[in-house]
């Protein structure tokens, strides 16, 4: 397991992210979230099930006040990190990265 607290930024208000990417719900349950953890107030994990990734999504706020996501395999190893991102574009992006399929929109 990578050290996951070097991950990590700023703590942050958990329960109003998840809020966030859960607004629509549709989308939320799209990506088969079958766990949600804490790390000390700095991350969210979602372990997810979705159609262009599985595994864990730990989301972290960094000091430039915008999210980093990052994408991790079953064993917490960094797959993939996305920084940069503003809380009205993090259900939009995640979503685009681990479920979207075109085909939705028709």
């Amino acid at each position: 397991m990578q050290n996951i607290s070097q991950l990590t930024g700023l703590e942050f208000d958990l329960k109003e992210t998840l809020q966030l990417l859960k607004s629509p719900i549709t989308i939320f349950w799209s990506w088969g979230v079958s766990q949600i953890l804490t790390y000390k107030g700095k991350g969210l994990f979602l372990k997810v099930s979705a159609n262009h990734f599985q595994g864990w999504t730990f989301i972290t706020l960094d000091y430039s006040d915008t999210y980093t996501v990052s994408l991790l395999n079953k064993n917490f190893r960094v797959v993939e990190t996305h920084k940069g991102i503003y809380a009205d574009q993090l259900q939009f992006f995640i979503d685009r990265r681990i479920e979207f399929i075109p085909t939705y929109i028709k």
